[in-house]
Formats: structure tokens, sequence, C-alpha cells
């Protein structure tokens, strides 16, 4: 359709997150048509939707119900990563299309363009399809090819699927308004599917077992520059410490050595022997995302960079499948402000702490640890004047759970807790405390994704020294508890 040629315009709603919603809504626009309502969470589509007077349906709002009132004939959902319902999607008077970052049926899902990555794909593309029962299962109604070079990351790829959305999507339009869409069923028996809970082996440590040209592609593949990183960061460990990886070359040039082995250490890089041929890596990063300097950690040639083999027996699914929950709750973590505190670095901390036993009260004997915790978190509320309380805390299975990698897995849980501390009754501790049971049943989450998500780096509670303002230990922890200025022990 003309730019000129409105008489064929159709009326939609978009849903999604990301910058290619609104190059997409201005397409629409462009061709004449209507845009109803816009839903979303994501502050830039929120300002682009109202800088063209389209009203805006938050995602966390129950906006089925909403779509349901209104009268329109088509949902598109570009960059929404979560489940759509039903009702949403038989909403809209003549269909609900998707756009999805992988080929169809091979690559459904979330984080595709990673896992062609790591898979060694070579020929890739973007979908556009109907909605359907299931995740990316409805017809295809058209897609784009997208090469994969050997120097592509998840952030080029993301680019290169993101190009391919905006070129095509004039052509869906042009086969929607000429009513010549022609829907390709999925041949499902191809299909492959990648679920959030879905993290690549090993925690994502390097083995050096693997030919060097794989360790590159690995390293590109879960590359997403500045932007989150939803699978893993690639590591390897010196001694005990891990350490990001965030670039490395294939050496061809140099005498081979045991895999795992130190075969040249310079200033600018390091160079291990690999299964075949060697990988220069150039740029690491501590677990908190702040570069190391590889110069500065004096590494010997010959010296085996092996990891703690205990690690490699964890299993990543499990601990993938809980990223999600502590992720919501990390992302939302503040520093409580203590009276009379003062600012101290870990060694001080560290070297002047004091313990100091407490009698607990009569009143309160009959407390489990859980709901003293929960009691204390009332107390907290009303010395600081806050109706909701942000409190880091450990023990249980949580805690013994991440002693299997005491390096990579954090051994504490973060969380939000509302009190009415103008009427805090044992109810209202007995709900916290059992709040808090349930978390430390969970499993523990991984460190580095605070470096894999620009907002934790940002937060000031996950500062490099790992010094939490607020800890509560409930129960026997064998694990050792984080560093915090204030911890309360409840056995």
């Amino acid at each position: 359709m003309s730019e000129r040629d409105h008489s064929k315009s159709f009326s939609c709603c978009l849903i999604g997150g990301d910058t290619l919603l609104t190059q997409c809504g201005e397409q629409l626009l462009d061709s004449g048509h209507t845009i109803v309502r816009v839903i979303t969470d994501a502050p830039p589509v929120i300002a682009w939707a109202r800088g063209h007077t389209i009203e805006v349906i938050p995602a966390a709002a129950d906006y089925a119900q909403i779509l349901q009132t209104l009268e329109f004939d088509y949902l598109f959902a570009i960059t929404h990563l979560a489940l759509i319902p039903d009702a949403a999607v038989n909403a809209p008077r003549k269909g609900a299309i998707n756009f999805h970052d992988g080929p169809l049926p091979n690559y459904a899902g979330l984080n595709t363009p990673m896992w062609a990555l790591l898979n060694g794909e070579t020929a890739y593309g973007i979908t556009w399809h109907v909605m359907a029962e299931g995740i990316d299962t409805g017809d295809i109604l058209l897609s784009e090819p997208v090469t994969i070079t050997h120097e592509d990351s998840a952030v080029s790829l993301n680019t290169k699927c993101f190009t391919a959305a905006l070129e095509s999507f004039p052509r869906l339009l042009d086969a929607i308004v000429c009513d010549t869409l022609a829907p390709q069923p999925q041949d499902l028996e191809k299909r492959q599917y990648f679920g959030r809970a879905d993290h690549p082996e090993r925690l994502c440590i390097l083995d050096w077992g693997k030919p060097a040209k794989e360790l590159e592609r690995f390293v590109r593949a879960l590359n997403t520059g500045r932007y989150e990183n939803p699978l893993g960061t690639p590591k390897i460990f010196i001694g005990e410490t891990p350490y990001i990886v965030g670039a490395g070359q294939i050496r061809t040039d140099l005498t081979s050595m045991a895999p795992g082995s130190i075969i040249e250490a310079g200033q600018q890089g390091v160079t291990i022997a690999c299964g075949q041929d060697a990988f220069e890596i150039t740029q690491l990063t501590t677990l908190q995302g702040e570069q190391k300097l590889v110069g500065d950690l004096q590494l010997a040639v010959g010296t085996a960079l092996n990891p703690p083999a205990e690690l490699l027996e964890v299993d990543s699914k499990s601990i993938g499948k809980q990223e999600n929950f502590w992720l919501r709750r990390l992302n939302r973590a503040e520093a409580i402000s203590l009276p009379y505190r003062s600012s101290s670095g870990k060694t001080d901390i560290e070297s002047k702490a004091q313990q100091r036993a407490i009698t607990i009260p009569e009143a309160l004997s009959s407390f489990t640890p859980h709901a003293i915790a929960g009691a204390f978190i009332g107390f907290l509320s009303r010395v600081t004047g806050n109706e909701e309380v942000c409190v880091a805390f450990s023990g249980g299975k949580l805690s013994e759970r991440a002693l299997a990698a005491p390096s990579l897995l954090k051994n504490f849980g973060v969380d939000h807790f509302a009190v009415d501390y103008a009427d805090f009754t044992k109810d209202q501790v007995n709900k916290i405390a059992d709040r808090i049971a349930q978390h430390l049943n969970r499993q523990p989450w991984l460190g580095d994704l605070i470096a894999r998500q620009p907002n934790l780096r940002a937060n000031n509670m996950f500062a490099s020294e790992g010094i939490l303002p607020l800890l509560v230990s409930v129960g026997a922890n064998t694990a050792k508890d984080p560093v915090a200025e204030l911890t309360l022990q409840v056995t």
C-alpha cells in the first residue's frame, strides 16, 4: 500500500517493550493505520505512545479484559516476552500476529539468537506468525532470512534480526491490506523449543578440552554488550576465583600443551591450550562486571586453569528455573537506611565486627526462628518509618545448596516485605515467616547475574565489595554468611 493510499487502513493494538515496537508503530502510522492502544511497561515505549497521543495500557494490568471491550482489527506482539492470555489473542476482529526473532519451527521460545550462535548455525532468520495455542506454534505469515558470520555476537545478531523485522514489516502490512496473506502451517516435528530455564551446561565454565574455535564462538554467543544477558557469562577459574571472559581470539601459532595450561601470558592477554589450537583471552571482568587487567593477575606459563571439579556437577537447569524469581526481587532491592549507620569497607567491617547475644522476650519464646525474623522485620519497619522493608536473608536449603559452588552461587535471597507497623499483629509475623521459609527452600542464584543485568550493576546494594546493609540469617547455617553491616542470626 502506498503511503497516501489509506482506503484500506485497519486498526490495531500493539504489545511489547522494545524500540522495535516503536519503529514498527511509526510504519503503521505512516501507512495510515490506526493504533488504538499500546500495552507496555517500558518507559521509552510509553513516551513514544504518549507523543502520538495513543493511550497506554500497563502490561502488568489485566489488559486482556480491557482489549475485549475495544473494537480493533489486529493485535501485533512485537518484542513481548511474556505469555499473552487467550482472551487478548481472541480480542481483535481479524487476528493476532507475533514477531519472533528466530526461524520457526527450528528455534521457538526465548533467547533464540544466542542459542543459534551456541549451536554453530550459519543460516538464521526471523518470523511473523499467527498467534495460536502454544508458544510460537501458529501458522507462518512471513519469514526473512538472516546470515550468521564467524564474527557475530549476540549483540550483532540481535541487531540483524531487528533490521530484518523492520525490512519485512512493510511487506506484512501490504499482504494484510491486499488480502494476500498465505498462512503456512509449521512442521512441528522439527520444532525445537528453548525455555526461560534453559541455560548452557557447566554454569558456562569454559571447557578447555574443546577446540578453540568452539570456545571463541561460545564467548561471542554470550556477549550481549551493555544489554541484559538472560543466559549466562563465559567463565574461567584462576585458582579458586572465577572471572568472566569478555573477549578472545583463536591462536594457531603456538606450541601445544595440555588443555587448560597457560601457553603465553602478558599484559594484554593470556593464552590457554585447548583440545585443538589455543584461545587467547583479551578481556576479563569480575562477577560484578568490573574490568580486570589480565597483566595484573601475574599468571605463569604452565599453570593449569582447571575449575574445581564439583562445580561441573551443578544442575544448570534447576538454577535457571529459579533465576527469574530472584531477578524480579533483586531488581527491586534497595538498601535499608539504618539508624546510626556509618560507611565502612568490607575489611573494616569484618575486622571490627562485634557479636552480641540477645535474650528473646518471653512473649516471643514460642516463636520459630522464621517468626522471630518476621518480628524483627516489623521492628525495622517501625524504626525506619517504612511500610515496606527490603531485607536480605540466608539459611535453609538456599544456603546449603549454594555450597555446591560457593564461588559462583549466592547463598542469600532478597525481598520486600510490606508491614503495617501501626498494627503489627502475630498474623502479620506468621505471614512474613512463611514467606521467608518458602524463599529459603529455593535454589540459589548465580553471582554473575549482577554483571548480566545493568540494573543490578547500578544498585549500590550489590557493590563490588559485596557488603549488604542488612542480613537476617535463619537457623544453623553451615555456609559462611555474606558480609553485612548488621546481621541478625536466629538459631
